[in-house]
C-alpha cells in the first residue's frame, strides 16, 4: 500500500495557485477595478450612473457643468453658465448634437 505524504510542496491555494498554503490563508489581493468617475470598486467610468463620487460629492460634467451624467453622454448645446458649447457628436463649433450632419469628427475619426 502506498502512502500519500502532503508536504507544503504539494498543497496548491486556489485563489493565487502558488504552493505552500490554502486558500484561506491567502493574502493575494487581485487587481480591483476601480471607475474613474466615481472612484468606487467594480465597474468602470462607461458603466457608471453615480451622481456622488466615493467622499460624497456631487459629480458634474467636464463639459457642460452640470450633475446627473458623464461628458461621453452630455449632448448639450449650452453649458451651466448660458456659454454655446460645440457639439457633442463631432467637436465642431455653431450647431448642436441633434442638428448634426457630419460624417467624420473635428479630428478625423468616421462616425456613426
Amino acid at each position: 500500500m502506498i502512502k500519500l505524504v502532503r508536504t507544503s510542496q504539494t498543497i496548491q491555494c486556489f485563489k493565487c495557485g502558488n504552493y505552500g498554503h490554502y486558500a484561506n490563508a491567502c493574502n493575494y489581493l487581485p487587481n480591483i477595478i476601480q471607475c474613474d468617475w466615481c472612484g468606487r470598486d467594480s465597474h468602470v467610468e462607461d458603466d457608471c450612473y453615480a451622481t456622488f463620487d466615493i467622499n460624497g460629492e456631487m459629480l458634474e460634467c467636464a463639459r457642460c457643468g452640470r450633475d446627473s451624467h458623464v461628458e461621453d453622454d452630455c449632448y448639450a448645446t449650452f453649458d451651466i453658465d448660458g456659454e454655446m458649447l460645440d457639439c457633442a457628436r463631432c467637436g465642431r463649433d455653431s450647431h448642436s448634437a441633434d442638428e448634426c450632419y457630419a460624417k467624420f469628427h473635428i479630428n478625423g475619426q468616421r462616425l456613426n
